[in-house]
C-alpha cells in the first residue's frame, strides 16, 4: 500500500539532456548524410526567392529515410527568407479522399468540420488560402500513399486555379511524401496529366555506417555525458540495418533511434550503457 503523502517524484533521475532529440518531430542541429536530398528539395522551392511560383514535388522513400525531416527543415529555412506559410499534415490512416480533405481543412483552420461534402471542403480550403497574409502557402502532405483512391483529391489540389479561379494572388503548392514507391496508381487521364508536372524526388536508405553517425550525433544532443559508449552506438546501428535487410526492407533511422533510446531507458540501475543493453533481446518489441 502506498504510504500517505509519499512524494512519488523525490528522485526523478534522468539520463537525458533533451529527450525530444529522439522524437520523430525533432530537427537536429546537423542533418547528416542527406545533403543531396536537401538540395533536391531546395531546387523545387528556390523560385520563391525570385517571386516566382515553385514546383510541386513528391518525395519517395521507405519509412525512416528522412523525408519528413528534410521537408520540414527546408521549408523552415525558407520561411525565414520569404513570405511563406507552411502546414505539415499527416494523412496516415485517412484511407478515403474525403477524410484526407477533412484532415487538411482541420489542420489549416484548427477546428473540426462536420457535415460537409467533398466539394464544400475543397471550397473551404481555397477560401482559407485566400485569407492568408503570406503570398506562398505550402502544404506538406505526409504519407499521402495512405489515401486508397487519391484521384479526385489530387485533381482538386493540383488544379486549384482551374477549379477555383484566382486565389487573391496567393500561390498554393505541395510537397507530397510517400512511403509507397509506386504511388499513385490508376489515375484518370486528367489527374495523371496534372501529376506529370509534379517533380519526383527519391530518398535512398541509410546504411549502417550512416545510421551510426546519426545515432552518435543524436546521443550527444539528447543524453548526458558518460552514459553511452561507441560500442552500443555501433551495435544499435548494425541491428537496425541487419533486421530490415532480413525483412527485405532498407535501413530505417526511425527503427534505430527508439532502439538507442530504449537502451538508455532500461539502465535505471546501471552507470553506463553497455553492449548487452543494445542486444536484440533487450530491444524486443521495438
Amino acid at each position: 500500500m502506498l504510504e500517505e503523502n509519499k512524494n512519488l517524484f523525490t528522485n526523478p533521475g534522468t539520463i537525458f539532456i533533451n529527450r525530444t532529440a529522439f522524437s520523430k518531430a525533432y530537427i537536429p542541429k546537423n542533418i547528416l548524410h542527406r545533403e543531396a536530398e536537401i538540395h533536391s528539395v531546395v531546387n523545387c522551392l528556390k523560385y520563391i526567392l525570385n517571386g516566382q511560383q515553385p514546383a510541386d514535388c513528391i518525395i519517395y522513400g521507405r519509412s525512416g529515410t528522412g523525408k519528413s525531416l528534410i521537408a520540414r527543415y527546408v521549408t523552415g529555412e525558407l520561411v525565414k527568407q520569404a513570405s511563406v506559410k507552411v502546414y505539415h499534415i499527416s494523412l496516415k490512416n485517412t484511407k478515403s479522399e474525403f477524410r484526407a480533405m477533412e484532415k487538411i481543412i482541420e489542420t489549416l483552420r484548427n477546428e473540426k468540420i462536420i457535415g460537409q461534402s467533398f466539394n464544400s471542403a475543397v471550397s473551404m480550403l481555397y477560401d482559407h488560402i485566400k485569407k492568408q497574409d503570406e503570398k506562398y502557402i505550402i502544404l506538406i502532405l505526409d504519407e499521402i500513399n495512405d489515401v486508397d483512391y487519391p484521384d479526385v483529391l489530387l485533381h482538386s489540389l493540383l488544379r486549384s486555379n482551374e477549379i477555383y479561379g484566382d486565389l487573391n494572388g496567393k500561390e498554393l503548392n505541395f510537397i507530397f511524401i510517400s512511403n509507397d514507391l509506386n504511388f499513385p496508381q490508376n489515375l484518370s487521364p486528367g489527374t495523371k496529366s496534372s501529376f506529370t508536372g509534379v517533380t519526383k524526388r527519391m530518398f535512398e536508405a541509410y546504411d549502417a555506417n550512416q545510421l551510426r553517425d546519426i545515432l552518435r550525433e543524436r546521443a550527444a544532443e539528447g543524453l548526458k555525458p558518460g552514459v553511452f559508449d561507441e560500442t552500443t552506438i555501433s551495435l544499435c546501428a548494425a541491428y537496425g540495418a541487419q533486421e530490415l535487410e532480413m525483412q527485405g526492407k532498407q535501413s530505417n533511422c526511425l527503427k534505430s533511434l527508439p532502439r538507442l533510446q530504449m537502451t538508455q531507458a532500461i539502465l535505471k540501475s546501471h552507470k553506463n550503457i553497455s553492449r548487452k543493453h543494445g542486444s536484440r533481446s533487450s530491444m524486443r518489441g521495438l
